[in-house]
């Protein structure tokens, strides 16, 4: 837990220059505008670094339970989804809500690895499924993943389309 918090520190900063570093007009009027008290850049901020930090946490905590499994192949599986949907989709939403042309490159990189993420759980769970000799999308889980993930590729196509900064 340790190297993966440090992980994230060092992810964090890395993120917070390049989102800071944004020109603020525009997110201060598209703030004026909105239901309720302003968020800051501040808390955006830290929001982001706290759904990457809890997704990394909850994905290695599925991925060694029950208590003394260690991790394992299938481990890849609840830790790559996790957070690659929670913290990579979840911040990359947060950010592109602050405009701009960097926040928005910064919203595709971190979408992108969220659902590239997501292909390599899918990918964990079919291999051990077939290492297993068991039968695929057998359960309402299976099919919620499969419908989560062609649902999550549909958007990410429309953003490389009309999202695109460059």
């Amino acid at each position: 837990i340790h190297l993966l918090m440090n992980q994230q520190e060092q992810l964090y900063e890395q993120v917070v220059p390049l989102v800071s570093s944004e020109k603020q007009h525009s997110h201060r009027q598209q703030n004026e505008t909105m239901a309720g008290p302003a968020i800051t850049d501040a808390k955006k901020n830290k929001l982001v670094a706290a759904f990457i930090a809890f997704s990394t946490i909850l994905g290695y905590l599925a991925a060694t339970l029950p208590t003394g499994a260690g991790w394992r192949f299938f481990s890849w599986h609840p830790f790559l989804m996790t957070t690659g949907f929670i913290g990579m989709m979840g911040s990359s939403a947060i950010i592109k809500k602050r405009g701009g042309y960097a926040n928005t490159k910064l919203h595709g990189i971190l979408s992108s690895t969220g659902l590239m993420m997501a292909f390599g759980g899918l990918y964990v769970i079919y291999k051990h499924k077939e290492n297993m000799g068991k039968d695929h999308i057998t359960t309402i889980h299976g099919l919620a993943g499969i419908i989560t993930i062609a649902a999550a590729v549909l958007p990410a196509m429309a953003g490389v389309v009309f999202l695109h900064p460059d």
